[in-house]
């Protein structure tokens, strides 16, 4: 049997696996990095990068004019796009970054990685399944991403039930399809084969994506199923399988039974985490009521101080950028639990964004939580800012836009915002910045943002936070 020593074994070479092993590698300690395959993130193969790939080849489908190139010999047409050739377009496209990706990680060292399948013999301890390799780690990193959620009443549908597992790999757009889900891939993927012509119908259950303020997340839904439909608070209640098409019987928000016939179904019900194969009761590691690992979300840290955890394995609604924030805190943190040192943590304000059209975003508290802190004596100030006054958005002929910032109503504190508006991930960027700085109203109040634009909207939002705190005073 071979027997490994490490300082640090990484289970995961995804982006925050990557991240992780880069930080451990800059403090000194001797890492291995270990994944299954197939290699490449979850952000590349089946995530936010083919998710924007298809939103800009979306955008050229079938373009009146086609654009010219010009060259020694003349001007010579571009590339047609057009529904017989977008997805052999989109898979040149990804297998580009997934390429990349690849170069990346055989660029490690053969002695710091290994391709198989890990699993805990103890805390200290990993085998690799189907070989005779251990690894004997004095800290261990779980960064294995996650995987689809599938409903279990639909696992007879066959080829016919998509997820993001596959549905990059259709070889042809397909002509209609529903979508199970009012999360971000549901929101994103359903406007993105709407405008290619796909006929989709959105099915949710209680609420839109993430939203907690009713007001933001109505204007949201509002502008979303003007170009999509979307029926929120519905429930599938049969379905048949026939050979060209699904037949879906399901309750609207009325409460009537109707029947429609896709030729898919794509299920966006949210990810679990991939930690099933990894024989997590030999580790110590505690599990909660819903089968995620329990870990301190401040440093990372699992209730067995030497094993940490970061990425999709623990965030399943996280983001590229939360996973690299957090695989760096993880490398960090190994290397300041070996030493004796104190472990960081992470400092930065919650943010998410969708790249719909209007774009949708979250920064800092959402309104429930602030809610939730008003119970215990905390009280708040919302400042609305809408597109009725926006030159920017009669320009663009935009319609739809609302922003709520909140504020504390003792200090001013920027507390958070919920946004549905035009260039809402620059804005909520922008509002995650003065949160990490402390800003306040005061702060923020006065500033001026160039004329006309979408940031306008936050000018009427802090102006009206701003007249709502002297009426307090009055």
């Amino acid at each position: 049997m071979s027997k490994i020593l490490a300082d640090v074994a990484i289970i995961g070479a995804g982006t925050a696996g990557c991240q992780a092993y880069e930080v451990a590698k800059e403090n000194g300690l001797k890492p291995i990095l270990i994944d299954k395959g197939p290699i490449g993130s979850t952000s590349i193969r089946t995530g936010c990068v083919p998710t924007q790939i298809l939103r800009e080849l979306a955008t050229k489908i079938n373009k009146i004019e086609t654009p010219a190139t010009l060259t020694l010999y003349g001007k010579t047409p571009e590339a047609r796009i057009s529904r017989d050739n977008i997805m052999e377009l989109f898979k040149k496209q990804r297998l580009s970054f997934i390429e990349d990706f690849v170069k990346n990680i055989y660029l490690i060292p053969e002695n710091e990685r290994i391709a198989g399948q890990a699993r805990f013999i103890d805390s200290h301890t990993l085998e690799i399944v189907n070989t005779d390799i251990t690894v004997q780690a004095k800290t261990i990193i779980i960064a294995t991403g996650s995987r689809p959620y599938i409903p279990s009443q639909f696992n007879d549908i066959g080829d016919r039930l998509l997820t993001t597992d596959n549905i990059f790999d259709l070889k042809e757009l397909p002509k209609s399809m529903a979508i199970l889900g009012s999360g971000s891939v549901a929101l994103e993927l359903g406007q993105i084969f709407t405008d290619m012509g796909v006929k989709i119908a959105i099915f949710g259950k209680d609420s839109l994506w993430n939203f907690t303020d009713q007001k933001v997340a109505a204007e949201a839904y509002e502008a979303l199923r003007s170009k999509t439909y979307i029926s929120i608070n519905s429930e599938l209640t049969d379905y048949e399988i026939n050979s060209d098409y699904i037949s879906l019987y399901y309750l609207n928000e009325s409460i009537h039974e109707c029947l429609l016939n896709v030729e898919y179904l794509f299920c966006a019900t949210g990810r679990i985490p991939n930690i099933h194969d990894l024989a997590i009761e030999n580790s110590g590691i505690a599990i909660d009521d819903r089968g995620m690992l329990k870990f301190n979300p401040v440093n990372m840290q699992t209730n067995v101080p030497h094993i940490f955890i970061a990425g999709d394995a623990c965030d399943v609604k996280g983001t590229l950028q939360n996973a690299i924030t957090q695989g760096s805190i993880v490398g960090k943190n190994v290397s300041n639990f070996l030493s004796g040192d104190w472990l960081e943590n992470i400092k930065q304000p919650t943010q998410q964004i969708i790249f719909t059209t209007p774009q949708l975003a979250i920064v800092g508290k959402s309104l429930f939580e602030i809610n939730e802190d008003a119970k215990k004596g905390y009280k708040y100030i919302i400042g609305e800012g809408g597109l009725k006054n926006n030159k920017s958005a009669q320009i663009q002929n935009l319609k739809y836009g609302l922003v709520h910032v909140y504020f504390a109503q003792d200090d001013g504190s920027l507390l958070g915002a919920e946004l549905c508006c035009p260039n809402a991930g620059s804005i909520c960027q922008f509002l995650n910045s003065a949160i990490f700085n402390h800003m306040k109203l005061k702060d923020l109040k006065d500033l001026t943002f160039y004329h006309p634009s979408p940031f306008e909207i936050l000018s009427e939002a802090l102006k009206d936070a701003a007249h709502k705190f002297k009426l307090l005073v009055k």
